[in-house]
């Protein structure tokens, strides 16, 4: 049974790592629009569409129209943002949460480790910190986007998604390995026995 659950803990854990590496590279989420300006020219208005794709580390922005388009990519901590001198709202919210989703992706790594070494103990409390540190940033994230591009509505996708599976494989395994008894822990010290030479 102890066997069992030692390698549940650590597969979960192993999982937890590789969600949380994933959402390092893929969309969190975005916003696409596209219409028709007013009249004005011949033959009616200038078509466009616009799309932001956002990630842990960016915005990929893209525009387009009859007479041709534009693309920039902007990381969260490019000095683009605050160009004006001020800092947009929401902006240091995502600045709090990137770092805050990585560690967690370190510590997930150092805790798959751990628990690979039989270090259950110590690969729980590394795990469940990272995962709590995780949800935090996630939370940060999320909220600072959304208050960044208000009043559009982000949609988001399949990183947010992932990084909510990963964070909470993250707890779970940690929970398991902490309860498996400790390949390194020390031994509990047994009571001297008395010799009674009478």
């Amino acid at each position: 049974m102890s066997k069992n659950l030692h390698l549940a803990a650590l597969i979960t854990l192993g999982v937890a790592f590789a969600l949380l590496l994933t959402v390092q590279y893929v969309p969190w989420g975005g916003h696409k629009e596209e219409g028709t300006t007013p009249g004005g020219f011949p033959g009616g208005g200038i078509a466009y569409e616009t799309s932001m794709v956002v990630t842990l580390w960016g915005l990929d922005f893209r525009s387009e129209n009859d007479f041709g388009g534009g693309a920039s990519d902007e990381g969260w901590y490019s000095d683009v943002w605050s160009e004006d001198g001020e800092t947009p709202d929401g902006l240091a919210s995502i600045r709090a949460g990137v770092p805050l989703v990585l560690v967690a992706t370190v510590l997930a790594g150092v805790a798959v480790a751990l628990h690979a070494l039989r270090y259950g103990n110590a690969a729980g409390t590394v795990g469940l910190a990272g995962g709590l540190l995780g949800i935090v940033g996630a939370v940060l994230f999320a909220n600072g986007v959304s208050e960044l591009f208000e009043p559009i509505k982000v949609t988001w996708g399949v990183g947010l998604v992932l990084g909510i599976l990963g964070l909470v494989a993250l707890v779970a395994g940690a929970v398991m390995a902490m309860v498996l008894p400790d390949d390194h822990a020390a031994p509990t010290a047994r009571p001297a026995t008395r010799v009674d030479f009478d």
